[in-house]
């Protein structure tokens, strides 16, 4: 199964291409901030299947957001599938 990948290049609502933190970024980038680093404002981890107790790992989907540097909107990025670690947290319990 191929592992499933989007990202849109620009603001959809002004049609910029320019994205606020990776504009921030440039100047830092090699100095600190590794040059391969996918610049995000805010990134959302999603399951795709239900964990178990032993799971360590397990696919998620990432939801990569980003500001526009025009119009200040935020924006979907990227979306993308990997594995990426998980941990088990103990539900509440009522006393």
């Amino acid at each position: 199964m191929a592992e499933f990948r989007k990202e849109y290049k620009g603001c959809p609502y002004c049609g910029s291409p320019i994205r606020l933190v990776e504009e921030a970024l440039k100047p830092y980038r090699g100095k600190g901030v590794a040059e391969d680093l996918f610049a995000a404002s805010r990134r959302i981890a999603m399951p795709l299947k239900t964990p178990t107790l032993l799971t360590t790992t397990m696919p998620m989907l990432l939801l990569e957001f980003d500001h526009c540097f025009d119009c200040g909107r935020e924006y979907l990025v990227r979306a993308h599938e990997g594995n990426m670690p998980y941990e088990a947290k103990m539900p509440l319990t009522s006393s």
